[in-house]
């Protein structure tokens, strides 16, 4: 009866499984008479309620090898698909190894493999391949699945156009992504709930960050926007609890709500020219973001709850400093980590963090002198009774 009503649930859902009890080595498939050819499925039953019905330990395990052919009943088939649902509840299973026959893949074939850190693609396959432990379809070039549990590094491969929703939603071992500037859209929820990931390299090149691209990213510490985002959706890094820095650069035009609701650590932001509008409760819970800078035409009032409430944590708003005031930028140039001073040999130069501590005080002893190994974040540059505040990127 309990089966009965799964499979009744299953039809309402629009779910149809293709299962089988045709075991060669291990493997499951469905075999194609007139063709002569094979699709891996799953183990089914009589009531053909496939993986359901099975516990993990029924299903496929450890590292898998699909072949390129098999034989059964003395008859040779070409193994040329992976069913629907084919590996769907095998979480046990740690990598799998797919030949160059290979030519299609049915929906869902992977869901609820929550040990498969591996996949390797033979490397003649005309339609898919394996870069930086992610699968690729090779025309048009996408990504085509990410294994779960994949862990470390990983570099997404420069030609992608977009990194499609949910792509790496909970794969919760990568540590650190680099994004190429082919890039131009991060999907909805494509890191969502990604706990380990510490840092996130964006290309130039991406134009919009979209709905929780990157929400609940618990150990997601630096993001530095390029100029060419325009966009950062909502909720895109809620729940982003450790994250300390984020650089919004010049040519971000919206924040949509909620986008870095509960983001605790974050104790200042420099809002850039281009800002054309903050979306509700965008800031909301940012208990330490103290200090804002404001460059946009936005009217921002420290301890409002308008425009996000960006500024209502803050104990100051900073604008834009005078001219006659400013360092020249010929002079002062900030890059990754580090300030540079030109021909301000013999001047008195000063860096402060925002809590007032001196970093460097000293007289500059070259014409082209550099502070570097500087860890990102708002400073206060004194030189020679000028002042400026400069934002540090990564090192």
């Amino acid at each position: 009866m309990k089966k009965l009503g799964l499979i009744f649930l299953l039809s309402l859902l629009g779910v149809t499984l293709s299962a089988s009890d045709i075991s060669v080595d291990g493997i499951y498939y469905n075999f194609d008479e007139t063709t002569r050819e094979a699709q891996v499925t799953f183990r089914g039953d009589e009531s053909d309620d496939g993986w359901m019905g099975f516990p993990a330990s029924g299903l496929y395990v450890g590292d898998l090898v699909i072949p390129p052919s098999v034989t059964y009943e003395g008859v040779e088939y070409k193994v040329t698909t992976i069913g629907k649902n084919a590996f769907a509840g095998s979480r046990q299973l740690t990598s799998i190894h797919f030949p160059a026959t290979i030519t299609g893949f049915g929906y869902d074939a992977f869901p609820l493999c929550l040990s498969l850190h591996t996949v390797t693609v033979d490397e003649e396959n005309p339609y898919y391949f394996v870069y930086s432990g992610v699968m690729y379809q090779k025309e048009p070039l996408e990504i085509f699945f990410v294994p779960r549990a994949l862990s470390g590094v990983v570099e997404v491969y420069d030609g992608v156009t977009q990194i499609p929703p949910t792509a790496f939603n909970s794969c919760s071992m990568i540590e650190y992504v680099s994004i190429p500037n082919s890039v131009q859209t991060i999907g909805e929820g494509a890191f969502m709930r990604c706990s380990t990931l510490a840092e996130v390299a964006i290309g130039e090149g991406v134009t919009a960050i979209k709905r929780e691209a990157f929400s609940d990213c618990l150990s997601l510490q630096i993001v530095t926007l390029p100029s060419s985002i325009k966009t950062i959706g909502a909720s895109a890094f809620s729940g982003c609890g450790n994250l300390l820095f984020i650089s919004l650069n010049e040519g971000l035009e919206t924040i949509g709500s909620y986008a870095f609701y509960g983001c605790t650590y974050i104790s200042a932001i420099s809002l850039p020219t281009t800002l054309k509008s903050i979306g509700d409760k965008a800031f909301l819970d940012c208990y330490s973001l103290s200090i804002v800078r404001n460059n946009s035409p936005l009217e921002v009032v420290a301890g409002a709850t308008t425009n996000g409430y960006v500024a209502y944590y803050a104990n100051e708003v900073m604008t834009t400093l005078v001219a006659g005031n400013k360092i020249s930028p010929n002079t002062l140039l900030v890059g990754n980590g580090t300030i540079r001073l030109v021909n301000v040999k013999n001047q008195k130069l000063s860096l402060y963090n925002l809590v007032g501590s001196a970093l460097y005080e000293g007289t500059i002893p070259s014409d082209d002198f550099t502070l570097s190994s500087i860890p990102c974040g708002l400073y206060l540059v004194s030189l020679s009774g000028r002042v400026e505040k400069v934002m540090i990127s990564n090192p």
